[in-house]
């Protein structure tokens, strides 16, 4: 989980924006301690029903941090034909700097990988193709998983730039993504650099 979540406290009295914050929250300084997620600015607390327990253990933290990743954020992409309309043309549209498809072996999305794509949700749309997909496979001609391929659009608008990233160590998928986002590839529609 390093590097997936970041975990932040705060003291309802300590300082102005963190009185702002209980405020907002309705969270009375005597609830205390309470534990949340922010996804989108939206603070969902946690609230165990069942055993009570304060605090709650590491294990019931673990879990209701990973059902409120963002998921969603992540298309799905089980074969060729739909790259063009959920990664590229979504891209464009939106405004982004291009499209990131992940192929992976795993049934399952990352949290790692949802944590990455809501960080740079503003710069990509992104995607990922599950299980070993054969059809993906065969594509793009994978030999290794996981695989990360960035889709760039060209200036002009024609074609796009693809840049691959073979092997995935985790500490170099954010410096990669960097590297992406400070390219000089202005986008069709806002004109970004």
């Amino acid at each position: 989980m390093k590097g997936t979540l970041k975990v932040g406290a705060f003291n309802c009295k300590r300082s102005l924006p963190d009185t702002k914050f209980c405020k907002d929250h309705d969270i009375e300084s005597q609830d205390l301690p309470i534990f949340g997620v922010v996804v989108n600015g939206e603070l969902t607390k946690y609230e165990n029903e069942t055993t009570r327990q304060q605090p709650p253990s590491m294990k019931e933290l673990h879990k209701f941090a990973i059902e409120k990743m963002p998921f969603d954020l992540v298309q799905m992409i089980n074969h060729p034909s739909i790259i063009d309309e959920r990664l590229h043309k979504a891209a464009i549209e939106q405004g982004k700097k291009g499209s990131i498809l992940l192929l992976t072996d795993k049934y399952e999305t990352s949290p790692k990988f949802a944590s990455l794509v809501y960080q740079y949700r503003d710069h990509f749309v992104f995607g990922e193709s599950r299980a070993k997909t054969l059809s993906m496979a065969q594509h793009f001609k994978v030999k290794k998983y996981p695989l990360l391929i960035a889709f760039l659009p060209k200036r002009g608008g024609k074609g796009f730039e693809v840049v691959r990233l073979e092997d995935v160590n985790q500490q170099e998928i954010g410096k990669w993504i960097d590297s992406l986002t400070s390219r000089n590839r202005s986008s069709s529609r806002t004109g970004r650099k």
